[in-house]
């Protein structure tokens, strides 16, 4: 299901993180799971360790009526990343309320590995 925006995120991030993929002369993806949170964050950090962007994986939809509903994302855990035609994709797995236990998805990035979407299947 998705694709998914994500939200953008402006708090500061103090847990470790619970899953890391590094990738060379870029960085390291990492996945953190904020206690106050229903979602992870994904965060790129670069080499020399800042932080180039940050978003909350959290799956929106719209309804008939206009509003937005929610779900949950738990235990997401990165895989491997390959070069598309758009730029880059995560291989993912996870929990979550609009599909299950242990489902993958993918999360797409720019060409400059700058977040795009993310897709879950169910």
């Amino acid at each position: 299901m998705g694709p998914y925006n994500g939200v953008p995120f402006f708090l500061p991030v103090s847990t470790l993180p619970v899953s890391v993929l590094s990738v060379r002369s870029v960085g390291q993806f990492e996945v953190h799971e904020p206690p106050d949170q229903i979602a992870p964050v994904l965060l790129l950090r670069g080499e020399d360790g800042t932080i180039r962007w940050i978003r909350l994986l959290l799956p929106e939809r719209r309804n008939k009526d206009g509003s937005v509903a929610t779900a949950y994302l738990r235990e997401l855990r990165l895989r491997n990343i390959k070069r598309d035609s758009a730029g880059h994709r995560i291989r993912v797995i996870c929990d979550w309320e609009w599909g299950g236990d242990r489902e993958g998805g993918l999360i797409y990035l720019n060409p400059d590995f700058t977040f795009r979407s993310f897709a879950l299947s169910w």
